[in-house]
């Protein structure tokens, strides 16, 4: 029998035990995806499928999505009803999540939405069984292989599409001037799978040449592939990873002696904690590509979800990353309650249909990461490249990156 985690409150986080959830029975569930039924009193259930054992554990940021769901529930919770998260493991396993969303379903009612995991993989193998079974479901995931409204009708992303990231990386080279070779150094997994067609794309219809090199995210040794790009004369080099590898990805480039070429920080290498694993050495001539949150941002420019935000997550000692890397897992919860507030239901069809023309008020829109969210079209975020902020940092100052000037 698989076993959930519920977690109820961030401020309390130290003393909740884990605990077996499983329902004997499976009575209560419908065809529309929602498990409640409007008339019932019962909480408004998310499950949260993603790794919380194993290689790349995800608990840190998980936090910042209870102190989102907590948020919502001092606010009077939604349609008069409280919300309650259950967490499972997948063990950073597309595989087992299938497997443990499938024992889920078995033995409770259907969730009101899924959080299906936070990276691609995950995403894909379990897209089929929750747009089956018609679940709503958030992701941090950015491959645009996900952004299929027709395939995948309940699904949205809080992340940036890759596209999004390479355009604006493009229109910042085509600043600079003078640049004409870009090498990709990836990851050889889904993240290429996911970064390679959009890159090769947009730095080709800018002008650039390009070059792809992967390399095996379990090789401790990355120093080959930013050798490769070396060799072949790359101007800057585009860097994409995520987890352990982009650690190595950096003591690969120092050993490479790749330090001379800019380097660019994709998705996955800017919300890494490289202020702390990297030397000052192996960041020379580093330019992450960061979200919104990530940078400093001034106290009158900050709005009412920041500052519910931060002051949720930045008392919080025990939290080791910075505030950007908590900001996609604080958004999921607040894109879900503002669709179910415009929709005033938790049905997957009209929460879908209120997500893709959402009209929040100030005082109701709680997520802090992107200025505009979806559309028919789309349901990935709806981003300009100025959202970016592509520069070298200097520090660290109130858990926000301090710009290099």
């Amino acid at each position: 029998m698989m076993t959930t985690h519920k977690k109820r409150s961030v401020r309390g986080l130290a003393a909740i035990a884990i605990a077996s959830v499983f329902a004997l029975s499976a009575c209560g569930a419908t065809d529309s995806g929602s498990s409640s039924g409007e008339a019932s009193e019962d909480p408004f259930k998310i499950l949260y499928i993603a790794g919380l054992s194993g290689g790349a554990v995800n608990t840190d940021v998980t936090q910042a999505f209870e102190a989102s769901v907590e948020l919502i529930n001092e606010k009077g919770g939604l349609l008069g009803r409280e919300v309650e998260v259950e967490f499972a493991d997948s063990q950073n396993d597309a595989t087992k999540a299938v497997t443990v969303l499938q024992e889920y379903l078995q033995s409770n009612p259907k969730p009101d939405l899924v959080i299906p995991g936070v990276g691609t993989g995950e995403a894909l193998a379990l897209l089929p069984v929750l747009t089956r079974e018609k679940i709503l479901a958030i992701s941090t995931a950015s491959s645009p292989l996900l952004d299929d409204p027709e395939e995948y009708p309940y699904f949205f992303s809080v992340s940036a599409r890759q596209d999004a990231l390479f355009t604006a990386a493009s229109e910042f080279l085509e600043d600079k001037g003078d640049v004409k070779k870009i090498a990709l150094v990836v990851t050889d997994n889904a993240l290429r799978q996911a970064a390679e067609p959009q890159f090769t794309e947009k730095m080709t219809a800018a002008g650039f040449e390009t070059t792809v090199i992967p390399f095996d995210p379990a090789n401790v040794n990355v120093a080959p592939a930013f050798t490769k790009a070396k060799e072949w004369g790359a101007d800057w080099i585009y860097f994409e990873s995520f987890g352990e590898s982009t650690a190595h990805g950096f003591a690969g480039r120092e050993k490479a002696g790749a330090e001379d070429i800019p380097m660019l920080g994709g998705s996955g290498v800017a919300v890494s904690d490289f202020l702390d694993f990297a030397t000052d050495a192996q960041r020379e001539n580093f330019f992450p590509i960061l979200y919104p949150v990530a940078a400093t941002t001034a106290e009158e420019d900050r709005d009412a979800g920041f500052n519910a935000f931060y002051d949720a997550l930045s008392p919080v000692e025990e939290l080791p990353l910075k505030l950007g890397s908590y900001s996609f897992f604080w958004d999921m919860p607040q894109v879900w309650a503002a669709g179910v507030r415009q929709a005033d239901s938790v049905e997957t069809e009209a929460v879908t249909d209120a997500l893709t023309n959402l009209e929040v008020q100030d005082s109701d829109a709680m997520w802090v990461t992107w200025q505009k969210l979806y559309g028919p079209d789309t349901h990935f975020p709806i981003i300009s490249s100025d959202e970016f902020t592509i520069a070298e940092v200097a520090g660290m100052e109130d858990r926000m990156y301090v710009i290099k000037e």
